[in-house]
């Protein structure tokens, strides 16, 4: 299993944890009931409230910043939407994943990111540098499939014999939400944001 290659994996405490910042059950007012109704949108908004306070200096993960970010979220959802259906519909298994990168660039396309590629793989590294000196915080999903079959029958359903079960394909959009949120946030940024 992966677990087995990275045995550190297994005794890494949550990254809210980690990183001292709110958890899950810190709830942040009438601004977390309204990410809420964006489900979509809710939990990628919830992960960048809580890295804003070592972000930003001074600020606080409160319903103003939350609204902020649940109304950006909001006008993006339609792409992020759409993204992830391409992604799933379009599987790729591997470390080889040349259609999956070439969307990934797409999209991140005309955002202020200092961009990596892979050599052997088909991975995208993206660091958003902050206006200010300060941490650097990494966000990271997966971007393969699974050699799986996948038997329903939504309109986005993979027919090449690969599927996107574990969701990385939701790790790729929610990614590139962050990154376009972020990117639109770099001025009141200290340090650095890395997209893997």
């Amino acid at each position: 299993s992966r677990r087995g290659r990275f045995p550190a994996a297994r005794v890494m405490p949550p990254l809210w944890k980690t990183l001292a910042v709110p958890g899950p059950s810190a709830g942040f007012g009438t601004a977390a009931k309204r990410c809420a109704a964006v489900p979509a949108a809710g939990g990628m908004v919830y992960s960048l409230v809580t890295l804003l306070p070592l972000l930003r200096p001074g600020i606080s993960a409160d319903d103003r910043t939350q609204c902020m970010f649940v109304t950006e979220a909001q006008a993006i959802l339609p792409e992020l939407v759409a993204l992830r259906r391409e992604l799933h519909q379009d599987p790729e298994t591997g470390l080889d994943l040349p259609r999956t990168q070439s969307r990934i660039l797409a999209a991140l396309e005309g955002l202020n990111l200092e961009i990596t590629l892979g050599l052997k793989a088909s991975s995208v590294v993206a660091v958003l540098r902050g206006a200010e000196p300060g941490p650097a915080v990494l966000l990271r999903g997966d971007m393969d499939a699974l050699p799986v079959r996948e038997l329903t029958d939504v309109e986005y359903a993979s027919t090449n014999g690969n599927m996107h079960a574990c969701g990385h394909d939701l790790h790729v959009a929610g990614l590139v939400g962050a990154a376009k949120l972020l990117c639109a946030q770099q001025q009141d940024l200290a340090g650095s944001v890395i997209f893997m």
